[in-house]
């Protein structure tokens, strides 16, 4: 408002003096007004413009991280064995005072804990697992710095509080390169591909030489112990053959009756889990009287597996779990398996 008084007020003074002076006075007057109203740029904003303008084409491209050698997790049954490591190398990138000023790289874990459907139990907190500085790296044929990091996967275990005894075939692990550079830290969340993808975290998914085409089909099922038999009669189906499925990587199940000789019309489609050379059974409900619920359970001492072998296996669990039905309470119930072509 105070722009628009003031501009009005130069008009009328040059209206009045336009009266009282000559054509080259009023020219000159025109001008001086002009200059007022619409002043002209400021060379040294324009000048500092351009500074930023360049300063902005010159900024260094940003550090890349390329693998070229990554090792698969270990067996998730071998993970505390001396020869069990994961390695993985790859070379920096980019601008060379950038990539010359990363004083170390540091290696970092999370632990997954998922289940057969696919969904998450709980996640750890990432954990440092190594560190390695820049005194370690490594320079390629091309010039650029390579890195190389090994570790024991024991170690991995110790640091993050886990045991092999926590982790099954669906569980993964985090893996996070950071690299250090002064006050700049370059992870997942700045170096990444054209898509936006991070090039220093990687994810692993445990592995197992078991696969799902073992220990399935159809075999011979016969109890072998306790004999005699639980209340003179076999606790699930006995002496006849039953096809075995696979429901992913470590469970099985087969249909059968639970104490046929009472209870024949109901069938239940009973579980057991091979895990690292034992055959588990979780507990599970029966369906014939006493004690259904929970009533079998894993066994005291379990069966155990060979991988190399599926013709033949036991499977043995507890046939009252929850020992609620005092005859049966805690007995060990052993199955014997034979492959039927």
């Amino acid at each position: 408002m105070k722009k628009v008084i003031k501009n009005l007020m130069l008009l009328t003074l040059l209206l009045g003096v336009m009266f009282a002076c000559g054509d080259e006075d009023v020219s000159t007057i025109v001008e001086d007004v002009n200059e007022d109203i619409n002043p002209q740029p400021i060379e040294e904003e324009e000048e500092e413009e351009e500074e930023e303008e360049e300063e902005e084409e010159d900024t260094p491209e940003p550090v890349s991280f390329n693998v070229t050698e990554k090792d698969e997790f270990p067996d998730v049954c071998d993970l505390t064995s001396i020869w069990s490591t994961w390695s993985i190398s790859g070379e920096l990138t980019g601008d060379s005072a950038l990539v010359d000023a990363i004083e170390r790289v540091e290696l970092f874990a999370t632990f997954i804990d998922e289940t057969t459907s696919g969904s998450v139990d709980y996640t750890t907190e990432a954990k440092l697992i190594k560190t390695l500085h820049a005194t370690h790296f490594g320079t390629n044929i091309a010039g650029n710095a390579t890195i190389t990091l090994n570790t024991m996967t024991e170690d991995i275990l110790l640091i993050m509080g886990l045991s092999s005894s926590n982790i099954s075939i669906t569980d993964k692990f985090n893996f996070e390169l950071v690299f250090i550079a002064g006050d700049k830290v370059y992870n997942s969340e700045n170096v990444v591909d054209d898509l936006g993808n991070s090039l220093v975290s990687f994810e692993e998914e445990m592995t197992t030489v078991l696969t799902e085409t073992l220990f399935v089909g159809n075999y011979y099922m016969e109890q072998t112990a306790p004999f005699p038999f639980l209340f003179g009669q076999p606790t699930l189906t006995d002496g006849t053959v039953v096809e075995i499925t696979a429901n992913g990587v470590e469970e099985r199940s087969f249909d059968t009756y639970t104490f046929p000789f009472w209870c024949s019309t109901d069938i239940i489609a009973f579980k057991f889990n091979l895990i690292c050379g034992e055959i588990m059974v979780p507990v599970q409900d029966g369906n014939c009287g006493c004690g259904d619920i929970g009533y079998f359970g894993p066994a005291t001492t379990p069966a155990i597996y060979d991988v190399d072998n599926d013709s033949v296996f036991e499977l043995t669990f507890t046939g009252d779990a929850t020992e609620t039905c005092p005859e049966s309470a805690g007995v060990q119930v052993t199955y014997r398996f034979t492959k039927h072509e």
